[in-house]
């Protein structure tokens, strides 16, 4: 499915696709996932489990979850800082919890990708 997407694209247009899609996911090992990334190439995320009737509570969620699988994109892992938007969400709990920006080791490593990709 990505590649697709990514096909859509001419190299000088776009380094990275981000598709968003009202389907579940899944990974090996995990009932559902809210996103997977595809490290220096793209990803995917779904908001099938973020929806809200509350539209700010709703876009805060998918905000984070593009966010969060654009860090994995960039190289970055996993945070144990509750509050990270890198921090592993399990539920929705989770995501509601977590804050809509990186902490300050994530954004060091996520500055420290771009460099190297030369993107700054």
């Amino acid at each position: 499915m990505l590649q697709k997407l990514r096909n859509c694209f001419e190299p000088s247009d776009a380094l990275f696709a981000v598709a968003i899609t009202p389907y579940d996911l899944y990974s090996n090992g995990l009932n559902f996932v809210f996103g997977i990334a595809y490290p220096f190439k793209g990803c995917i995320v779904s908001y099938a489990r973020l929806y809200s009737d509350n539209e700010e509570l709703f876009l805060s969620r998918v905000r984070k979850e593009v966010t969060h699988e654009m860090g994995h994109v960039f190289g970055l892992s996993h945070c144990p800082n509750p509050k990270c938007v890198m921090h592993f969400s399990n539920s929705l709990y989770d995501t509601d919890y977590k804050g809509e920006k990186f902490c300050s080791n994530c954004k060091k490593k996520l500055y420290l990708s771009m460099k190297e990709l030369g993107l700054i």
